[in-house]
């Protein structure tokens, strides 16, 4: 008799052994998919193609849907000088960019060197780029702006109220604010998060993985999508 209630509380402790586990595993699912559901409404993952960002940011080619780097990007921040930025084009493309300049600000070019004059003040900064190598602004055509008729450089360019001046790192390849003029704030998609950048080797792998590696193992063919 004794035997028979020890062997059924042991069973009954076992049972609550596991009940218990199971309701830990259960809740510690429904805390990643809170989460989840969490970081996506904060956040946006972005693949980056083409390399007008480079050397920031590595873009896959349009025939490669390896080499690209995966970002995220807030769509709630405000962007400030230096940030780099997602913006949709009239045609509902999207580009990625540097926010160098913001409304009332005078920028110009010259030799691929970026001066900005701050609205309020009157003397022109020049403003250190160290994410752009000295051999990806050599193009005298793409590194003096604005541009006058003999190809050497005006005065300035006036950035339009509520509207950003962008520029890609790879300045000689990007096309941007000196040949699609000024982008509207109210074109922004997100300002790309510090941490991501930070991280991005990490991050690109992980999307690499789960986006194109695992479904090609299944012999799932996956679309390129990105922004330029």
């Amino acid at each position: 008799m004794a035997k028979n209630l020890n062997e059924r509380q042991s069973k009954g402790d076992k049972r609550l052994k596991i009940a218990i586990i199971l309701n830990v595993l259960i809740g510690f699912i429904i805390i990643i998919i809170i989460g989840e559901i969490i970081f996506g409404v904060l956040f946006k993952g972005i693949y980056v193609v083409q390399h007008s960002m480079y050397p920031t940011l590595n873009g896959a080619t349009f025939d490669d849907k390896h080499g690209g780097d995966y970002v995220y990007v807030s769509p709630t921040a405000k962007p400030t000088y230096g940030d780099i930025v997602v913006v949709i084009r009239n045609d509902r493309s999207a580009i990625i960019k540097r926010a160098v300049a913001f409304g009332g600000d005078k920028v110009k070019i010259v030799d691929g060197d970026l001066y900005v004059m701050y609205a309020g003040e009157d003397e022109f900064t020049l403003i250190e780029e160290s994410y752009v190598g000295e051999d990806r602004k050599t193009d005298p055509g793409k590194n003096n702006y604005p541009y006058s008729k003999n190809g050497v450089a005006d005065e300035w360019h006036l950035v339009e109220e509520n509207c950003m001046f962008l520029l890609g790192d790879n300045r000689d390849a990007s096309v941007d604010s000196r040949e699609n003029g000024d982008f509207a704030l109210d074109s922004l998609y997100g300002v790309v998060t510090d941490w991501s950048i930070k991280y991005k080797d990490t991050i690109s792998k992980f999307h690499i993985f789960f986006k194109y590696s695992l479904p090609e193992f299944f012999g799932v063919h996956v679309k390129v999508e990105g922004l330029e």
